[in-house]
Protein backbone atom coordinates (compact mmCIF):
# COMPACT_ATOMS: atom_id res chain seq x y z
CA UNK A 1 0.00 0.00 0.00
CA UNK A 2 1.24 3.66 -0.78
CA UNK A 3 0.72 6.38 1.62
CA UNK A 4 0.34 9.36 -0.88
CA UNK A 5 -0.91 12.82 0.14
CA UNK A 6 -4.62 12.22 -0.83
CA UNK A 7 -4.20 9.03 1.67
CA UNK A 8 -3.44 11.23 4.33
CA UNK A 9 -5.90 14.14 3.55
CA UNK A 10 -8.32 11.11 3.47
CA UNK A 11 -7.06 9.75 6.63
CA UNK A 12 -7.16 13.36 8.21
CA UNK A 13 -10.77 14.22 7.29
CA UNK A 14 -11.99 10.97 8.65
CA UNK A 15 -10.85 11.71 12.12
CA UNK A 16 -13.17 14.06 13.26
CA UNK A 17 -15.86 12.12 11.80
CA UNK A 18 -14.58 9.18 13.70
CA UNK A 19 -14.46 11.33 16.53
CA UNK A 20 -18.33 12.89 16.42
CA UNK A 21 -19.44 9.61 15.99
CA UNK A 22 -17.61 8.00 18.79
CA UNK A 23 -18.92 11.12 21.24
CA UNK A 24 -21.81 10.79 19.93
CA UNK A 25 -22.96 7.06 20.77
CA UNK A 26 -21.09 7.91 24.10
CA UNK A 27 -23.84 10.93 24.84
CA UNK A 28 -26.30 8.04 23.26
CA UNK A 29 -25.62 5.44 25.82
CA UNK A 30 -24.83 7.80 28.73
CA UNK A 31 -28.47 9.50 28.24
CA UNK A 32 -29.95 5.65 28.07
CA UNK A 33 -28.14 4.47 30.55
CA UNK A 34 -30.48 2.60 33.63
CA UNK A 35 -30.72 4.09 37.02
CA UNK A 36 -28.61 2.35 39.20
CA UNK A 37 -29.66 0.09 41.99
CA UNK A 38 -31.38 2.13 44.73
CA UNK A 39 -29.95 5.46 43.60
CA UNK A 40 -32.53 8.34 42.59
CA UNK A 41 -31.05 10.02 39.31
CA UNK A 42 -27.56 8.62 38.94
CA UNK A 43 -26.79 5.33 37.04
CA UNK A 44 -24.15 3.12 38.63
CA UNK A 45 -21.01 4.56 36.40
CA UNK A 46 -21.85 7.91 37.33
CA UNK A 47 -22.49 6.61 41.19
CA UNK A 48 -18.78 4.94 41.29
CA UNK A 49 -17.32 8.09 39.54
CA UNK A 50 -18.68 10.55 42.57
CA UNK A 51 -17.53 7.54 44.68
CA UNK A 52 -13.95 8.06 43.03
CA UNK A 53 -13.76 11.61 43.16
CA UNK A 54 -14.48 12.07 46.53
CA UNK A 55 -12.44 8.86 47.71
CA UNK A 56 -9.46 10.62 45.76
CA UNK A 57 -9.91 13.93 46.94
CA UNK A 58 -10.58 12.99 50.51
CA UNK A 59 -8.79 9.90 51.26
CA UNK A 60 -9.02 8.01 54.39
CA UNK A 61 -7.35 9.25 57.34
CA UNK A 62 -7.14 12.92 58.99
CA UNK A 63 -9.85 13.98 61.87
CA UNK A 64 -11.75 12.40 61.31
CA UNK A 65 -10.39 9.25 59.85
CA UNK A 66 -13.34 9.10 57.09
CA UNK A 67 -12.45 8.59 53.28
CA UNK A 68 -15.35 11.12 50.62
CA UNK A 69 -15.93 7.26 50.02
CA UNK A 70 -16.88 6.05 53.41
CA UNK A 71 -18.77 9.14 54.21
CA UNK A 72 -21.36 8.23 51.42
CA UNK A 73 -20.93 11.54 49.29
CA UNK A 74 -22.41 9.92 46.14
CA UNK A 75 -25.64 9.04 47.91
CA UNK A 76 -25.65 13.40 49.09
CA UNK A 77 -25.32 14.08 45.01
CA UNK A 78 -27.48 11.32 43.93
CA UNK A 79 -30.43 13.23 46.42
CA UNK A 80 -29.12 16.47 45.81
CA UNK A 81 -29.65 16.10 41.52
CA UNK A 82 -32.56 14.35 41.84
CA UNK A 83 -34.30 18.09 43.58
CA UNK A 84 -32.55 19.71 40.25
CA UNK A 85 -34.93 20.75 37.59
CA UNK A 86 -34.41 19.61 33.93
CA UNK A 87 -32.00 20.75 31.93
CA UNK A 88 -29.47 21.20 35.12
CA UNK A 89 -30.04 17.73 35.83
CA UNK A 90 -29.16 15.93 32.68
CA UNK A 91 -26.21 18.48 32.25
CA UNK A 92 -24.43 17.78 35.67
CA UNK A 93 -24.32 13.93 34.58
CA UNK A 94 -23.64 15.10 31.40
CA UNK A 95 -20.31 16.58 33.10
CA UNK A 96 -19.92 13.24 35.29
CA UNK A 97 -19.53 10.89 32.39
CA UNK A 98 -17.15 13.71 30.16
CA UNK A 99 -14.73 14.39 33.48
CA UNK A 100 -14.88 10.76 34.05
CA UNK A 101 -14.17 10.11 30.41
CA UNK A 102 -11.14 12.67 30.38
CA UNK A 103 -8.32 9.94 31.67
CA UNK A 104 -9.36 7.50 28.44
CA UNK A 105 -6.66 9.16 26.54
CA UNK A 106 -3.89 9.36 28.97
CA UNK A 107 -4.50 6.31 31.16
CA UNK A 108 -6.41 4.25 28.70
CA UNK A 109 -9.52 3.66 31.23
CA UNK A 110 -12.09 6.47 33.54
CA UNK A 111 -11.51 8.16 35.81
CA UNK A 112 -13.67 5.77 38.13
CA UNK A 113 -10.96 2.59 37.44
CA UNK A 114 -8.24 4.48 38.28
CA UNK A 115 -6.22 3.38 41.64
CA UNK A 116 -6.02 5.64 44.45
CA UNK A 117 -3.43 7.22 44.04
CA UNK A 118 -3.80 7.79 40.21
CA UNK A 119 -7.25 8.96 41.34
CA UNK A 120 -5.09 11.76 44.07
CA UNK A 121 -2.92 12.66 41.15
CA UNK A 122 -5.07 13.38 38.52
CA UNK A 123 -7.48 15.31 40.49
CA UNK A 124 -4.73 17.99 41.56
CA UNK A 125 -3.89 17.75 37.50
CA UNK A 126 -7.50 18.96 37.04
CA UNK A 127 -7.63 21.40 39.80
CA UNK A 128 -4.75 23.54 38.61
CA UNK A 129 -5.59 22.47 34.55
CA UNK A 130 -4.46 25.45 31.81
CA UNK A 131 -8.19 24.95 31.04
CA UNK A 132 -10.96 27.50 32.51
CA UNK A 133 -13.10 24.63 31.90
CA UNK A 134 -11.68 21.63 33.09
CA UNK A 135 -10.61 23.65 36.62
CA UNK A 136 -14.27 24.97 37.17
CA UNK A 137 -16.10 21.84 36.06
CA UNK A 138 -13.83 19.78 38.70
CA UNK A 139 -14.24 22.58 41.10
CA UNK A 140 -18.13 22.46 40.97
CA UNK A 141 -17.82 18.74 41.15
CA UNK A 142 -15.43 19.95 44.45
CA UNK A 143 -18.15 22.34 45.83
CA UNK A 144 -20.95 19.89 45.97
CA UNK A 145 -18.76 17.10 47.44
CA UNK A 146 -17.61 19.32 50.33
CA UNK A 147 -21.39 20.65 50.92
CA UNK A 148 -22.29 17.07 51.63
CA UNK A 149 -18.76 16.82 53.73
CA UNK A 150 -19.23 18.85 56.12
CA UNK A 151 -22.86 17.57 56.85
CA UNK A 152 -21.69 14.13 57.94
CA UNK A 153 -22.16 13.49 61.00
CA UNK A 154 -18.48 12.59 62.37
CA UNK A 155 -17.15 15.55 60.31
CA UNK A 156 -20.30 17.96 62.14
CA UNK A 157 -18.66 16.71 65.47
CA UNK A 158 -15.22 17.78 64.91
CA UNK A 159 -16.05 21.58 62.61
CA UNK A 160 -18.59 22.30 65.72
CA UNK A 161 -15.55 23.83 68.31
CA UNK A 162 -14.48 26.01 65.12
CA UNK A 163 -17.64 27.98 64.77
CA UNK A 164 -18.87 29.39 67.86
CA UNK A 165 -22.14 30.64 66.08
CA UNK A 166 -23.14 26.64 65.77
CA UNK A 167 -22.91 24.27 62.76
CA UNK A 168 -25.60 21.29 62.22
CA UNK A 169 -28.11 20.12 63.97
Amino acid sequence: MNIDRRLVLAAMAALPVAACAGAGSEVFSWWHAPLGAGHTVLSDDEYAFIDAVAEGWMPRGGTPALSGKDAGLASFVDVVIARMPEPERSLVRLLFNALDDLTLASHFTRFRNLDLADRTTVLAQWIDNPSPNIRQAIRAVLALLSEGWTQHPDVITVIRPMFPCGVGP
